[in-house]
């Protein structure tokens, strides 16, 4: 359950698609997002719950076994990551938030 204020998530919202999605040689799932603007709380929370969630997939290989961001900005990087540190431990180990210059 959300806390009280957050976006509530639709009933019948669809797996959310990552911006590009990349196999490694193991087979694991990478989820590769691009960050270039800093969005509301709520947004971010949104997207990394969903990112998140492997109830939605037939199994856990199905899920992103990695989600990377790559940010434009420090203060996207620090917003992404409270948004992480809401998650379960094991979720937020899943995560990599990078700020790039060439964005």
């Amino acid at each position: 359950m959300l806390p009280s204020g957050d976006v509530p998530i639709s009933p019948v919202y669809s797996i959310v698609h990552s911006d590009n999605v990349t196999v490694d040689k193991d087979g694991r799932r990478i989820a590769i997002e691009v960050e270039l603007t800093l969005k509301k709380p709520q947004e971010l929370w949104l997207k990394v719950l969903r990112l998140s969630d492997t109830k939605e997939w037939a199994s856990l290989e199905q899920a992103y076994q990695s989600i990377w961001f790559y940010v434009a900005s420090k203060q996207i990087q620090a917003a992404l990551q409270e948004q992480i540190g809401r998650l379960p431990a094991a979720d937020q180990q899943r995560f990599a938030v990078s700020v790039v210059d060439w964005l």
